[in-house]
């Protein structure tokens, strides 16, 4: 019977508890999800969206859907939105009102 301590070796001195020649055993595979792939150049992430606007993913797709924020591009199923749409749409939104907004001099 074997010993739950000493695993057993085969003929060439291996055990059979041992990683395949070449592969660290404390290394564990990377995730492809744990990571989103940086922004390409001139696009905006759905992540970099959400943050940039400061709402929730439900509410961009229903903003998408009612037509009041531009349609996202899918590159490689994944949400990307053009940096200049997203500027024209923020430019479209209404300013902030302030009391010296409205055009009265400060004396």
């Amino acid at each position: 019977m074997r010993s739950k301590h000493k695993p057993l070796r085969r003929e060439n001195g291996i055990s059979d508890d041992a990683p395949p020649p070449g592969i660290e055993q404390n290394n564990k595979p990377e995730d492809a999800n744990s990571r989103p792939p940086p922004d390409p150049a001139g696009l905006l992430s759905k992540r970099r969206v959400l943050e940039l606007v400061g709402v929730s993913w439900p509410t961009i797709w229903h903003w998408m859907e009612k037509k009041k924020f531009p349609p996202a591009r899918e590159i490689e199923g994944r949400p990307y939105w053009l940096v200049s749409e997203y500027e024209a749409w923020l430019a479209t939104l209404p300013l902030q009102k302030y009391k010296w907004h409205a055009g009265e001099a400060s004396e």
